[in-house]
C-alpha cells in the first residue's frame, strides 16, 4: 500500500490513486518532464522514497507497516493472584503504547499460562492476534490456583513461547518486532525429563529474532538469579517488582466520557460479508460491548483509547467503513447479500451517504476521544506524582517496551506525559462531567 507523507497539489503532477493490491507495486503517473530531472537519482539516495521537492514526499515501500508482537508468560499459581488482576487491568494500556509507536504498528498479543504437572494444566496458550479484546477474554479466565511446592514449569512455558506461537515472518511487514515477557516468582524445575531447559529456549529465541524479558515478582533469591540469566540469553531486560504485580489502577473523571464515547465509536461499525462473515462480525461485536462493560472502569478508558487509535484495524476487518477507506473492496462491487439488512434496500446513492455518514460520525468521535485521552494522561501524571510515582507489571513493562521499540527503529512517545504548555486537568474541567464543549 503506498503511504502518502504529504499531499499536496502540484501543477502538472498527477498521483495515481493508492491501491490494496498486494502483488503490485503501487503505481505513480509521473510526466516525462519530472522523470528525466533526476527521479532515479532521488530514489538511490533515499531507498522507497521519492523527494519532489517543496516538502513533497511520496513512500513508495509497498510493505505492510510494522508489526509488533507481544507474548506474556504468566505464572498462574496461587502466588500470583496480585500479578494476574493487575494484568487484567492494564492489556489495553499496555497496547496502548505500542500503537503510539511510529510508524504506527499493527499490534499482535499472545498469551501463555503456567503452573507445574500435576496442577490443572502446565501450559495453556492463546494465540497470538490483533484482537486484543480476545486476549482479554483469556486473561479474564485466568486463576491464581496450584502450586505451593516450589518451582514450576517455567521451562515448558518459555518453549512453548518461543517454538508454539505463528510469529510473523520478516518479510510480511516493514519490520516485525518479536518480544516476550516472563513474568513469575518461582524458578523452574531442572530435574524434569523430556523438557527444553531455559537456555535452549533463549538461544532458540534469539535465532528467531525474538527478545526474551523477565521480571520476577517477589525476592526470592534462586528465582533472581535464573531470571537474570534469562534476560541475558535472551538479549532482553530483567526487572524485579512486589509480589503482589505492584499495580495501581487510577480512576479519572474522564474514564466515564471515554467510555461513552467508545460505546459510540462502536456504533459506527457496518459488518458486511456473506452470511456467516456478519454474523461472525456480529458475534464479534456483541463480545466485545460485553467485555468492556465487565471490565473495571480505567481498563475500559484505555480500551477506548485503544480502539480509537487503531482505527478499522481493531475492528479486525470486520467493518465495512474501514474496508473501503482501505481500497479493500469497492462498495458497488459488493451484493445485496453481502451488506448489513439495514443497507440493502437502500439505493446505491443512500449507500454511498450511509457510509459517509457513518465515517464522518466516527472520525468526529475519534477526535473526541483523543482529547479527552490528552486530558486524561495529564490527569494521571498528576496523580501518579502525588503516590510518588508507578513500579509495577505494566510500568516495566512499557519501560522495557519502549527501549526495544526504539531499537528497531520505532519513535516511541510517552503516552503519560502532560501535553505541551497544558495545565494538568482537574475533576472541575467540563470534560471530566462528559458535558459538551
Amino acid at each position: 500500500m503506498m503511504r502518502t507523507t504529504q499531499l499536496l497539489a502540484v501543477a502538472g503532477l498527477a498521483l495515481a490513486a493508492p491501491t490494496f493490491a498486494q502483488d503490485a507495486a503501487p503505481q505513480v503517473d509521473i510526466p516525462p518532464q519530472t522523470a528525466d530531472e533526476g527521479i532515479e537519482e532521488m530514489e538511490a539516495s533515499r531507498p522507497g522514497v521519492l523527494d519532489l521537492g517543496d516538502g513533497v514526499v511520496i513512500d513508495l515501500d509497498p510493505r505492510p507497516a510494522p508489526i509488533v508482537e507481544v507474548v506474556f508468560v504468566l505464572d498462574t499459581t496461587g502466588s500470583m493472584s496480585g500479578l494476574i488482576e493487575g494484568a487484567k487491568q492494564t492489556i489495553w494500556s499496555i497496547a496502548n503504547e505500542i500503537i503510539a509507536a511510529e510508524p504506527k504498528p499493527t499490534v499482535r498479543m499472545g498469551l501463555v499460562g503456567y503452573r507445574d504437572r500435576g496442577d490443572a494444566y502446565v501450559t495453556t496458550l492463546t494465540a497470538l492476534t490483533d484482537d486484543i479484546d480476545a486476549v482479554y477474554a483469556d486473561l479474564m479466565g485466568y486463576q491464581a490456583q496450584g502450586g505451593g511446592d516450589g518451582p514450576e514449569s517455567v521451562n515448558q512455558a518459555l518453549a512453548e513461547a518461543v517454538n508454539a506461537f505463528e510469529w510473523t515472518p520478516r518479510e510480511s511487514a516493514s519490520d516485525v518486532v518479536r518480544i516476550v515477557y516472563l513474568v513469575g516468582d518461582a524458578p523452574p524445575h531442572m530435574d524434569y525429563e523430556q523438557d527444553t531447559h531455559y537456555p535452549q529456549s533463549c538461544e532458540q529465541a534469539v535465532t528467531r529474532g525474538i527478545i526474551v524479558n523477565a521480571i520476577q515478582c517477589g525476592s526470592v533469591s534462586d528465582t533472581k538469579a535464573i531470571w537474570e540469566e534469562i534476560a541475558r540469553l535472551g538479549e532482553g531486560d530483567y526487572s524485579a517488582i512486589d509480589q503482589s504485580g505492584g499495580v495501581e489502577a487510577i480512576e479519572t473523571p474522564f474514564d466515564e466520557a471515554l467510555n461513552e464515547a467508545s460505546r459510540r465509536l462502536g456504533e459506527t461499525m457496518v459488518v458486511w460479508g456473506d452470511e456467516a462473515q456478519r454474523a461472525a462480525g456480529t458475534a464479534w461485536q456483541a463480545r466485545s460491548e460485553d467485555l468492556a462493560e465487565s471490565a473495571p472502569v480505567s481498563a475500559r478508558a484505555d480500551r477506548a483509547l485503544y480502539m480509537s487509535k487503531a482505527g478499522g484495524a481493531a475492528y479486525a476487518g470486520r467493518d465495512l467503513v474501514a474496508a473501503i477507506d482501505a481500497g479493500v473492496v469497492a462498495l458497488d462491487s459488493l451484493d445485496d447479500e453481502q451488506l448489513p439488512p439495514q443497507m440493502q434496500e437502500m439505493s446505491a446513492e443512500e449507500r454511498v451517504s450511509y457510509i459517509a455518514t457513518q465515517r464522518d460520525q466516527r472520525t468526529t468521535i475519534e477526535s473526541e476521544i483523543t482529547s479527552l485521552g490528552k486530558q486524561r494522561a495529564a490527569y494521571l501524571v498528576q496523580e501518579e506524582a502525588k503516590r510518588g510515582g508507578r513500579a509495577g507489571f505494566d510500568v516495566k513493562v512499557v519501560e522495557s517496551l519502549h527501549r526495544q521499540l526504539q531499537r528497531a527503529g520505532l519513535k516511541i512517545e510517552a503516552q503519560r506525559e502532560p501535553p505541551a504548555n497544558e495545565t494538568p486537568a482537574t475533576a472541575d474541567a467540563p470534560e471530566a462531567k462528559g458535558e459538551d464543549r
